[in-house]
């Protein structure tokens, strides 16, 4: 038998019969492959409908053991695998190409199965993208499969998470630490969202500023210090923003390394016009602590606990480059005030900070509770209006993001 696939439309043509022998091959209108049902123009109805009748005879056991009182998660574990396998055969070729009446008659086998089974089961759109997600990552562990170099993974796997995070809260800027990360690119993590980054091993720091996909073509310069500072510049209806990200050394390195990063701050500083906005979104590792006595220039009271070495250090690079300390200026619980939290130690080591002529652009300031992305530590996310002139202003969330 033969049968000739032609999906198109219009402009279909008639292929000549194929000849074996001397012999003509007959020709059909569908064909059965390893149990899935393909046709000449790959309709599925003919295939869903094969699945639904075939898991509605598995259907009629699951109503005998449900009578016979058998446990639900028994009568689950038996639909999975006598029910739920036959819906999902090949499911990763059909189901995005099935129709909407298709996709209802497969739901409504599952609701029939929730019923009797008296809880709720994965429905299909989970089942298909579960196997698809299998399926793309057995491609990418096998350099032998045809499709191997089609398929890219991101750096980390947490950059669809960083990008659904970021369209769910909002946000157009997001600075991440830690990240891990090695090499020296920019790539698309989904959403309409890019990702710059820049790291040289991937056991331990890097830094990247991820941008909505409309700021992307403001980017006029990326510096990619080290693998704990990086800077973005962008123009913003005429106001150049700069966007730096930075992860500090942790209390226990030695001193020449966390000298070698505020001198690389310092220059990154320094080679920013006076006249630009700059917003420095980090994992600083230290506390500078509560209340601002003696400090009022650069921080506001709402800290959290008290001031150690590392924090003093923040406190002297905002007086040097006359910034503020945003998270401090804004009243919070400390619940918001706090951004990492590991066993019992509750601390504050992430800040945004900014030049203190531009700290009345900030209306807010917080930690967001909740989101799984950031592990120990917790999101700092802002509200800053730019003043781009008396008559026109741009609105633009900027988070900063560790780990």
């Amino acid at each position: 038998m033969e049968i000739v696939v032609d999906d198109r439309i219009t402009q279909k043509t008639t292929s000549p019969p194929l000849h074996i022998n001397g012999a003509e091959v007959e020709r059909v209108n569908n064909i059965k492959f390893l149990g899935l049902h393909i046709t000449k123009d790959l309709t599925w109805t003919i295939n869903t409908t094969y699945l639904v009748n075939k898991a509605q005879q598995r259907l009629f056991f699951l109503r005998k053991l449900k009578k016979a009182k058998v446990p639900s998660q028994l009568l689950v574990n038996f639909y999975r695998s006598t029910t739920e396998s036959i819906l999902c055969h090949c499911i990763t070729v059909w189901y995005t190409c099935c129709t909407t009446e298709n996709r209802r008659d497969l739901a409504q086998i599952i609701k029939t199965a929730q019923k009797i089974v008296g809880t709720k089961l994965p429905n299909l759109e989970m089942v298909y993208a579960s196997h698809l997600h299998k399926r793309a990552s057995n491609i990418i562990k096998d350099p032998t499969h045809p499709g191997h170099r089609l398929l890219v993974p991101l750096p980390s796997g947490k950059g669809r998470e960083l990008a659904d995070m970021m369209e769910r809260r909002k946000v157009d800027i997001l600075c991440v630490q830690e990240t891990r990360w090695k090499g020296s690119k920019a790539r698309s993590i989904g959403a309409g969202f890019k990702l710059f980054y820049y790291g040289v091993d991937s056991k331990r720091n890097g830094v990247g500023v991820v941008l909505k996909e409309e700021l992307v073509r403001n980017v006029l310069e990326v510096k990619r210090v080290s693998d704990r500072v990086m800077s973005l510049k962008l123009e913003i209806e005429g106001v150049m923003l700069n966007v730096v990200s930075g992860y500090a050394p942790q209390v226990g390195c030695e001193l020449e390394e966390k000298e070698r990063f505020w001198s690389e701050l310092d220059e990154v500083m320094e080679s920013i016009p006076t006249g630009e906005r700059v917003v420095i979104g980090a994992d600083f590792n230290g506390h500078v602590g509560e209340g601002n006595t003696g400090d009022e220039e650069v921080m506001g009271k709402f800290g959290v606990k008290e001031r150690n070495l590392e924090g003093q250090m923040v406190v002297d690079f905002a007086k040097r480059m006359d910034m503020g300390v945003v998270n401090t200026y804004f009243q919070k619980r400390e619940e918001h005030r706090v951004t990492y939290k590991s066993g019992g130690r509750r601390t504050q080591v992430d800040y945004i900070l900014c030049r203190r002529g531009n700290l009345k652009e900030f209306s807010d300031c917080k930690v967001v509770v909740g989101e799984s992305v950031a592990g120990q530590h917790r999101m700092v996310v802002c509200r800053m209006t730019l003043m781009v002139c008396k008559k026109k202003r741009s609105k633009i969330e900027i988070e900063k993001k560790t780990k």
